[in-house]
């Protein structure tokens, strides 16, 4: 059934292309908890074998020990349904989250940027400290007739982002389900900035337009 979807959503050639398998859980994010994490996402999968070891892997990890502990202490079921979603992977020069209120207070004046150099699973996955922007929301009235946009960068502090994840698009054949992927270790990230200011704003403004 897998191989079958595949080839209607990515082509016959789609055994050439990469990969991310991650879980989708109802109870993965709420108001109350936030399992988020917890389960164990592949990058750079490629071919049906690697890549139907990765989705049985990817929903057996809801059975490891720290999800499991954490569904006991707010009183889940610990067998809940789980789904797992295959994404064809893009490369890309950064990526990371953006926030587009104030993660530690709600305030919607604030909008927040996260980021690393290369994809974003060393910043979702908390594997480097990433770099962080915080924008100033221009808000004339509290309602959604009014545009809201960007006045400026408030605060700006560059992590050391120390692990830095890349595509691997020449991978060959190969047992290792994330072989579609690189790890680069660095001495000292923090003395550039993944994202440029203009960047950074420009990125505020289009959350702030879907959101």
């Amino acid at each position: 059934e897998i191989e079958r979807q595949m080839e209607n959503e990515f082509g016959s050639e789609w055994q050439s292309k990469l990969f991310a398998v991650r879980s989708s859980t109802a109870n993965e994010d709420s108001s109350e908890m936030s399992a988020a994490g917890q389960m164990t996402t592949y990058l750079g999968v490629r071919g049906m074998a690697n890549l139907s070891g990765a989705v049985v892997k990817c929903w057996a990890s809801q059975f490891g020990f720290v999800p499991v502990e954490y569904k006991r202490g707010y009183g889940q079921a610990l067998n809940s349904p789980m789904a797992v979603v295959i994404q064809q992977m893009v490369d890309c020069d950064s990526a990371g989250v953006i926030f587009t209120a104030n993660p530690t207070d709600g305030d919607e004046r604030i909008l927040t940027v996260t980021s690393n150099f290369g994809l974003g699973e060393s910043v979702v996955s908390a594997s480097a400290d990433p770099d962080t922007f915080q924008l100033a929301v221009k808000i004339e009235a509290n309602s959604y007739e009014k545009n809201r946009s960007i006045g400026s960068i408030i605060n700006k502090t560059l992590g050391k982002k120390s692990l830095v994840i890349r595509m691997n698009a020449d991978v060959q054949a190969s047992q290792d389900l994330e072989s579609g992927v690189l790890n680069e270790q660095t001495v000292d990230g923090s003395q550039q900035q993944s994202l440029k200011d203009e960047d950074v704003i420009r990125l505020g403004n289009i959350a702030l337009k879907v959101t």
